[in-house]
């Protein structure tokens, strides 16, 4: 599957699974680390969440392009190698 269309079928799911995180995301104190943070369906919502930088990582350039495309200006996205 394409990254291009991952989150038309995962959106639903992932949400939820955000919402979750979102009472631990906006006790954070210094900063939150997603890693593998694929299109960014769930750094949205910690983004929104959180009172701190939230730093997002993803080493498939296919799905940091759909991340990039996402891109807010308190997001914080690593290059790697890859």
């Amino acid at each position: 599957m394409s990254a291009e269309f991952y989150d038309l079928l995962h959106a639903r799911a992932y949400h939820r699974h955000a919402l979750a995180l979102a009472a631990p995301a906006a006790a954070a104190r210094l900063g939150i680390v997603e890693v593998g943070a694929g299109t960014g369906l769930v750094t949205g919502v910690l983004i929104g969440a959180s009172n701190v930088p939230v730093h997002a990582v993803e080493p498939s350039p296919a799905m940091r392009t759909v991340l990039l495309s996402r891109l807010h200006p308190r997001w914080a996205v690593p290059r790697g190698n890859g």
